[in-house]
């Protein structure tokens, strides 16, 4: 049963892979066309099988998709059992399959089932068919294909992963997925310690990493040290804010060897840059993305907007239409010069859970944006930072400063780039530490608060 499985995913691998080469070549009237066609075919199935869309689109059935309500994890999750379009489906069943079932069999032995935890913010359960699954996997070697190795059977490529020690974790569930013998992948847990990260990988001598950004940074650090000695072709980011002093560590370890990613649980790969370095494309012929501002309406590239909003077209068991992923991103004004009728994302800014409140000068709230403090931190001679909101104010970790660092003049930095954007400034303290702690999963979040979590700016409306 379990080959007959593989057998039929490696095809379904393949044919999306060939499907998504092609549509590469498109110029952006074709590819236009495609999502027009593509979201028709996706309504159509949904408005006759979901009855939360038959509730929540009622009156919409026809209308332009910027004129459908934004689709929230927590409404999502709230309503998880009438939005999909398999009426077999129950999350009460999922979350029994989680705790009761052997992690890599399928619930139902039809569906892939990626959760997410509460520590990444409001926990969720995305599905995938079959067919869905290879999406999500050929948009990952696709990845790799813009960056310039080919992966491709009967051409052994050597790769290393780390990953989340969730072994449903998204990136863990890939890697694992995709572990053919012509792509052998050494994973590692991203919760071990630094000295075996090295020892494995001095090992095993991978040509591919895929690491989160914080962890890549380490290890670059290691490779400029001697310690590590890999010759990388490329390395694959992801999963957290790429900030400057982490690129620019691992590009001279490395040279043109980092390839951010933008992914999400929920519908997989959604962007990445090729081998000009300009940018992230999003892969607009899975995804109708949409980047709005506080009003959701579109904001106009080069301005940052406050959100990103995907319609998955590949995704029928659990739909997503106009799906808030709780990031936001400031897109290109001009395109790549490779060609491809992507959109351009000039960096993905942030994650949601990164912005934090501070009161403001007239009263009410000022949202600070992460960019507000990579504009001062990325340019000091700082090994890692991370910004930390506590009940009494913000503490600012630096790992392995200089010796005539000022932390006074740090303090003063971020009060005035705070009382600029008309927050009233809390007190703040720097904290200098040998190393900059990580979440459960590895990851290593630039900035974070330890408040009681508040309800959204804005949310959709109950169905």
């Amino acid at each position: 049963m379990e080959s007959m499985i593989k057998t039929d995913l490696f095809l379904s691998l393949l044919k999306w892979r060939r499907r998504l080469k092609r549509q590469e070549r498109w110029n952006r009237e074709q590819l236009e066309s495609y999502q027009a066609q593509a979201l028709n075919r996706l309504r159509e199935f949904v408005y006759t099988r979901s009855p939360f869309y038959q509730k929540f689109h009622c009156g919409l059935y026809r209308a332009p998709l910027r004129e459908v309500p934004i689709l929230t994890k927590s409404l999502m999750m709230e309503n998880f059992d009438d939005l999909v379009t398999d009426r077999r489906i129950h999350l009460d069943e999922i979350r029994t399959h989680l705790k009761r079932v052997p992690k890599e069999k399928r619930y139902q032995d039809r569906y892939w089932i990626i959760p997410t935890s509460a520590t990444t913010g409001d926990p969720s359960v995305s599905l995938f068919n079959n067919n869905e699954w290879a999406a999500v996997l050929a948009s990952g070697i696709r990845s790799y294909d813009w960056a310039g190795v080919r992966i491709r059977p009967f051409h052994r490529i050597r790769a290393a992963a780390i990953v989340s020690k969730v072994p449903t974790n998204m990136t863990a569930r890939v890697t694992g997925t995709i572990h053919f013998w012509w792509f052998p992948t050494l994973r590692i847990s991203a919760a071990d310690p630094l000295s075996s990260m090295v020892e494995r990988l001095n090992r095993w001598q991978p040509e591919i990493l895929q690491a989160y950004g914080g962890i890549a940074s380490l290890l670059a650090e290691e490779q400029l040290a001697g310690r590590l000695k890999i010759a990388l072709r490329v390395i694959a980011t992801g999963s957290e804010t790429m900030s400057r002093s982490w690129r620019e560590r691992i590009d001279s370890a490395w040279k043109g060897c980092l390839f951010d990613r933008y992914a999400c649980a929920e519908a997989g790969m959604v962007a990445s840059e090729c081998d000009r370095h300009c940018g992230l494309h999003f892969y607009e012929d899975l995804h109708i993305v949409e980047t709005v501002d506080e009003k959701n309406q579109p904001a106009p590239p080069g301005e940052p907007g406050s959100r990103i909003l995907i319609t998955d077209l590949s995704k029928y068991t659990q739909p997503l239409i106009r799906y808030d992923l709780g990031d936001f991103v400031r897109t290109a004004l001009d395109s790549c010069r490779c060609g491809r009728p992507f959109i351009l994302a000039e960096e993905i800014q942030g994650r949601t859970r990164e912005i934090l409140h501070l009161p403001s000068l007239n009263h009410g709230q000022v949202v600070l944006q992460p960019s507000v403090f990579h504009q001062v931190l990325d340019a000091l001679p700082i090994n890692g930072w991370q910004i930390i909101q506590q009940e009494d104010g913000l503490e600012i970790l630096v790992r392995k400063v200089p010796d005539d660092f000022s932390d006074e003049s740090l303090v003063q930095s971020i009060q005035q780039a705070i009382s600029a954007m008309g927050a009233i400034v809390p007190p703040i303290r720097v904290k200098r530490v040998s190393h900059i702690p990580g979440t459960p999963h590895g990851k290593t979040p630039l900035v974070k608060s330890n408040l009681r979590e508040r309800a959204p700016l804005t949310t959709s409306a109950p169905v």
